[in-house]
């Protein structure tokens, strides 16, 4: 699979071609055959209402953009290029949390500003395996119930590998269909996702080069993430607790994006202490 690099625009209008590979919320790379891998959930399932209480939906100028995943009451991890190339100089970014109809949001989703956003000062957008993490600051504290809610991160790796053994689901509003840009009704979701080890993602991708021990892959044939649906956590209950811990943020994916289900994320608990260290600088 040869990456070559390209953009979606937000106006859906068309592609833009470029020489390396670029990130789009969920990266965008075309390979040989002309598909492409973007950031948006393909296949899966409707989610129910309140499964995924630490899901966000970001939105740039009224157009929705990407996910994001509720860390505490201020703050919301995404990705980076959600936020690319100006941070919120993009325009006027707003968090919606307990979204579950995009079309028909009830009066259980809370709308918040965005006040301020440190992204990785080591992601750069030609490089899809550079860190894809940004940490986001709304105007005014969520209120916490069965639809709102923060997802933990695992504090150590011997915790994120026993995490990782529980359910674990990809979540989107992303595109349901890749060529016709469809957008689904409701929240979906992909379970019963295989988190292959280091070693196979590292095979997966060694044609485009290495890829780091701070990244991790998922794998699900025929269902995968795709456009919009970058910034989204790869979420896993942990077993016999079922709490919902965020082990991923979803970066890229293999093209077309039902093809074979190839999804790539930055390991959140290896940024753990950078993302503390986001917050406090948000909080200044």
């Amino acid at each position: 699979m040869e990456l070559v690099g390209i953009f979606v625009l937000l106006s859906t209008a068309g592609w833009v071609s470029a020489d390396k590979p670029v990130r789009f919320g969920v990266a965008v790379a075309e390979d040989s055959t002309g598909g492409d891998a973007s950031r948006n959930i393909v296949g899966g399932k409707a989610a129910y209402k309140g499964e995924f209480p630490h899901h966000v939906a970001i939105y740039l100028d009224g157009v929705y953009k990407c996910g994001g995943t509720i860390l505490d009451e201020k703050h919301v991890l995404t990705s980076a290029y959600c936020f690319y190339p100006n941070g919120t100089d993009n325009g006027e970014y707003q968090v919606k949390a307990g979204l579950w109809r995009p079309e028909k949001p009830d009066s259980d989703v809370q709308v918040r500003d965005v006040l301020g956003v440190v992204a990785h000062p080591k992601f750069n957008v030609s490089d899809l395996t550079s860190p894809d993490v940004a940490v986001v600051r709304v105007n005014r504290d969520f209120t916490f119930n069965q639809y709102v809610g923060p997802a933990a991160i695992p504090k150590t790796r011997e915790e994120e590998q026993r995490v990782r053994r529980g359910d674990c689901a990809l979540v989107g509003f992303g595109v349901v269909n890749q060529e016709k840009l469809i957008f689904p009704k409701r929240l979906r979701k992909i379970e019963g996702l295989i988190l292959p080890n280091y070693e196979l993602c590292y095979q997966l991708f060694e044609e485009n080069g290495s890829v780091p021990k701070t990244m991790m892959c998922t794998s699900n044939p025929q269902q995968n993430g795709c456009r919009n649906d970058g910034g989204g956590a790869l979420v896993c209950r942990k077993p016999n607790t079922g709490d919902q811990f965020v082990v991923g943020v979803l970066s890229f994916v293999s093209s077309p994006c039902r093809t074979d289900g190839i999804a790539y994320y930055p390991r959140v608990y290896r940024y753990r202490p950078w993302i503390q260290k986001a917050i406090k600088r948000l909080e200044m």
